[in-house]
C-alpha cells in the first residue's frame, strides 16, 4: 500500500502561561469535558470544549487547569506515560486545520501540530511513545476519513485508509486495532493499519469502541432515530450480535475492566439522572445507576474493577471507588442555569440572579449559596441600595412582569407583580425611587420602595434592557435602536436618534455627561460601542475589535472600561474608548454580565452557570488577536458549538458584495433546510441553525457564492 506523508506545522506553547479571569462556577472549570485518561488511582487528565485540559495527581480531588480558553474543542485524549501525552480535536479558529496537542513533560509545556490535510480530529491511539494512529475528517471531501499512522511519536504522519467518518480507534499491540463510526462499518487491521478490513456493524453512529482482547469487544453509539445501540463480537469482529441496553438515548463511551464488567455512558443523565449502565456478564443485562448530575456525560475510564471516572457535560467529573455502585461528583457546581444580572455592594459581598436562581456570596466569590425563593421566576435584573435592601426584576409564570424585594440581604424575598410585560432591568436611586424597564416599550416608577409603581409614556415599543440614573432627575434607557433620556425623572422621555440598524442591550454612566452603551450593529456585522461626553446629545461610534453581539458594559472611571457578550467575549479599555483590547476570557459560552468594584476586582456571569473573577482587571501577559473589521478573504468558519444540541452557530465571511446560499445536509446528502438566500455586502456574518427537531447525527452546511463554494461538518448530539 502506498503511503502518503502528511505535512505538519508545529508550534511551541507554554502550559504556564494562566490568563487571569479565573472559575468561580463551575469547579474546576465549565467547559464540556469529552475524554479522559488515568495512569493509576492518583495521575490522570480530562479534556474537552475550549481547549481545556485539567490534570489531576490526588485522584481527582483536586484538579488543576493545565490549558484552557483555546479555539479547540478538544475530543480525544492517551497517555503513555505521566510524562507523554497526546490530545486532538477540531480547530474552530482555523477550521481547515486540526489540532495536536503533545506534552512530553506531564503538561508543562505543549508540542502544537497543525494538520494541513485534517480538518476535524476525533481519535487517537497510542500503543507506544512513537506508534500511533489517528482519525480525522479530510479537508478534500468532508464525507471522509483519514486514518494516519506515525513511528516517531507524531513528528510525522502518513495516511493508511481512507474511509467513512470514523469516530474511535483502539488497538491491542502493534498490529492489531478496530475503528469505528459511521453507518454499518466497523473497521479491523491485523497489520498496524497496513490493511483494513470491513466488518458488518450497526446503522448509525458508533462513538466508541472497546476491546478486552483479541476476540471480545464491544462498540456503542446510537442509531438514526437516536437511540441507544450496544453490540458485541466474541471473534474478533467477524460477527456482531446486539445486546440491549435499557436506554432509548445515545451511548457515547464503553470500557471494560475484563470479560463480565463494563460500564457505558450516554445521554440519558439530560431528563433521568441516570446516564451510566454497568454490566457483570458481559452484557448480557444491564443495570443502570443514577449519577448525580444531569448533564450529558460523554466518556469512562476505569483503572480496575473498582475505581473509575466519568466525565461530561459543563465540567462534570464523577469518580466511583466501588465499581459504579456509587458515584461521587469531584466538580462542582451551584447552578448550571443562565445567569442575567450581577451586583456587589462591596469586595465581599454579591448577589447574582437569573433563569430561576438568585445567588449570594459573602467572600468574594470563594462560595456561592443558592436561595430558593426565585424558583419559579425568570430574573434579568439586581439591584441593592445598601447589603439589606435589594430588588430582582425579570418575568414569572406566564412571562408576566415580576419584582422581588428583599430587606434582610437576600435571605428572604417577597414578590410584588406588575403589569403584563417581562422586566429586563430595574435601578434605584434609594431606598424609595426606582424605575424598571422592559418589554414593549414598559417603564415604570416607584416612589415609595416597590409597594407601589406607575406607568411612564417611553413613546416606543422596544424591548428595553438597561436604564440608568445619575440622579433624581437625571437618567438613561436603552433598547433596540433606541436611547431615551429625561430629565425630570421620567416625567418626560425623549429619543436620541440612532440607526436602526443598532441593537442596544446595555447602558453605563459615570455622570450626567459621560456614558457608554452597546450592542450591535447589523449593518457592519460588529459589535457596537457609542460614547457620549455630553450628556446624550450626541453619540460617537467607538471602533469595535469584535464582530460579536456585546451584552453589558461597565465603566470603572473615564479610561478604564470593560465590555462583554457572546462567544466569551470579554475587552477593555484603558483610554475611554478609543481602543479595545481582547481579555482571556476561560470560556467561550455567552457572558452576560460585568462589573468592577475598583480597577482590579471584577466578575463576569453567563451561560450554564458560568461566573468569572480577576484580581488585576483581567490583563493576560500576551499580546492577543484582534479580529480586523473587514474580511479579506471569503470564509466559512467551524460552527460552534460543535458537537451541539440543540442550536449551533455559523459565521461566514464576504470580502465583496455576493449572492449567499447557505444550505443543510444531512448524511445521506438530503437537503434539510435554506438559512440564507440573499445579496449581502462585504462583510462577517454570523447565523444560527436550531435542531430541535431533528435526530442525533452528522450534518453538513454548504456556502455557495459567485466567488466560493465549501462545505463542513457538525454533530448534532441529543
Amino acid at each position: 500500500m502506498k503511503n502518503f506523508l502528511i505535512a505538519v506545522i508545529v508550534l511551541f506553547y507554554s502550559g504556564s502561561l494562566q490568563p487571569q479571569w479565573f472559575w468561580q462556577n463551575p469547579l474546576p472549570q465549565g467547559h464540556s469535558l469529552t475524554s479522559t485518561y488515568f495512569l493509576n488511582e492518583e495521575t490522570g487528565w480530562t479534556v474537552g470544549f475550549g481547549g481545556t485540559i485539567l490534570k489531576t495527581t490526588d485522584g481527582g480531588s483536586n484538579w488543576s487547569i493545565q490549558v484552557s480558553g483555546l479555539p479547540v474543542t478538544l475530543l480525544s485524549v492517551y497517555f503513555i506515560d505521566e510524562n507523554t501525552r497526546w490530545s486532538v480535536g477540531e480547530n474552530y479558529e482555523y477550521p481547515n486545520y486540526g489540532k495536536i496537542f503533545k506534552t512530553t513533560n506531564g503538561g508543562t509545556s505543549w508540542n502544537t501540530q497543525t494538520m494541513s490535510t485534517l480538518s476535524n480530529l476525533y481519535s487517537i491511539f497510542f500503543i507506544d511513545q512513537n506508534t500511533g494512529w489517528l482519525a480525522g475528517q479530510s479537508n478534500s471531501s468532508p464525507y471522509s476519513c483519514l486514518i494516519l499512522k506515525t513511528t516517531d511519536g507524531g513528528t510525522n504522519w502518513f495516511i493508511q485508509k481512507e474511509s467513512v467518518l470514523t469516530l474511535s480507534l483502539y488497538f491491542l499491540d502493534q498490529n492489531m486495532g478496530w475503528a469505528a463510526g459511521y453507518g454499518d462499518t466497523i473497521l479491523k487491521t491485523t497489520n498496524g493499519g497496513a490493511d483494513w478490513i470491513n466488518q458488518q456493524g450497526t446503522p448509525g453512529y458508533l462513538f466508541a469502541v472497546h476491546f478486552v482482547d483479541e476476540e471480545i469487544g464491544w462498540a456503542v453509539g446510537e442509531n438514526f432515530y437516536s437511540e441507544g445501540v450496544i453490540i458485541k463480537t466474541t471473534d474478533g469482529g467477524n460477527n456482531w450480535i446486539s445486546q440491549s441496553s435499557g436506554t432509548f438515548d445515545g451511548l457515547s463511551s464503553v470500557y471494560f475492566s475484563d470479560q463480565n464488567t463494563g460500564w457505558i455512558t450516554g445521554f440519558d443523565s439530560v431528563s433521568t439522572n441516570s446516564g451510566i449502565i454497568k454490566t457483570t456478564d458481559g452484557g448480557e443485562s444491564w443495570i443502570t445507576y443514577t449519577c448525580g448530575t444531569y448533564n450529558s456525560l460523554y466518556a469512562v475510564k476505569f483503572v480496575n474493577q473498582n475505581t473509575g471516572w466519568i466525565v461530561g457535560g459543563y465540567g462534570s467529573i464523577l469518580k466511583t471507588t466501588d465499581g459504579g455502585e456509587k458515584w461521587v461528583n469531584q466538580s462542582y457546581c451551584v447552578t448550571s442555569r443562565w445567569l442575567s444580572s450581577i451586583f456587589f455592594i462591596d469586595q465581599n459581598e454579591g448577589w447574582i440572579v437569573g433563569e430561576k436562581v438568585i445567588l449570594r456570596t459573602i467572600n468574594g466569590g470563594q462560595n456561592w449559596s443558592s436561595i430558593d425563593n426565585a424558583l419559579d421566576y425568570d430574573l434579568k435584573a439586581v439591584h441593592f441600595t445598601d447589603r439589606n435592601t435589594g430588588w430582582a426584576a425579570g418575568c414569572g409564570f406566564n412571562l408576566e412582569a415580576v419584582i422581588l424585594k428583599t430587606t434582610d440581604a437576600g435571605d428572604n424575598w417577597t414578590s410584588q407583580l406588575f403589569g403584563i410585560n417581562c422586566f429586563y432591568d430595574i435601578f434605584f436611586l434609594d431606598e424609595n425611587t426606582g424605575w424598571a424597564v422592559g418589554s414593549n416599550g414598559t417603564i415604570v416608577i416607584s416612589r415609595d420602595g416597590g409597594n407601589n409603581w406607575e406607568h411612564q409614556i417611553s413613546g416606543v415599543t422596544d424591548f428595553l434592557f438597561s436604564i440608568q440614573f445619575i440622579n433624581i432627575n437625571i437618567g438613561w434607557v436603552v433598547g433596540g435602536n433606541s436611547i431615551l433620556y429625561t430629565t425630570n425623572s421620567g416625567e418626560n422621555w425623549i429619543k436620541r436618534q440612532v440607526s436602526d440598524d443598532y441593537d442596544l442591550n446595555s447602558i453605563y454612566l459615570l455622570d450626567q455627561y459621560n456614558g457608554w452603551t452597546v450592542g450591535y450593529d447589523y449593518s457592519n456585522h460588529v459589535g457596537l460601542i457609542l460614547r457620549t461626553t455630553d450628556g446624550g446629545e450626541n453619540w460617537n461610534n467607538q471602533t469595535s475589535v469584535t464582530n460579536r453581539d456585546l451584552f453589558d458594559v461597565y465603566f470603572i472611571n473615564q479610561n478604564m472600561g470593560w465590555a462583554v457578550g457572546e462567544h466569551g467575549t470579554i475587552i477593555s479599555t484603558i483610554d475611554g474608548g478609543q481602543s479595545w483590547n481582547y481579555q482571556s476570557s476561560m470560556t467561550r459560552d455567552p457572558i452576560n454580565i460585568v462589573t468592577f468594584i475598583d480597577e482590579n476586582i471584577g466578575y463576569v456571569a453567563g451561560a450554564w452557570g458560568t461566573i468569572l473573577k480577576t484580581t488585576n482587571g483581567g490583563i493576560t501577559f500576551v499580546e492577543e488577536e484582534e479580529i480586523n473589521e473587514m474580511p479579506t478573504d471569503f470564509t466559512l468558519s467551524q460552527n460552534y458549538p460543535n458537537p451541539f444540541n440543540p442550536s449551533t452557530k455559523i459565521q461566514y465571511s464576504l470580502p465583496q458584495s455576493s449572492n449567499v446560499i447557505i444550505k443543510i445536509y444531512d448524511i445521506l446528502g438530503n437537503e434539510i433546510e435554506t438559512l440564507i438566500k440573499e445579496e449581502q455586502p462585504a462583510g462577517t456574518y454570523e447565523v444560527t441553525w436550531n435542531a430541535a427537531n431533528l435526530p442525533s447525527g452528522i450534518y453538513f452546511y454548504h456556502i455557495k457564492t459567485g466567488y466560493f463554494i465549501e462545505t463542513k461538518k457538525m454533530i448534532l448530539l441529543k
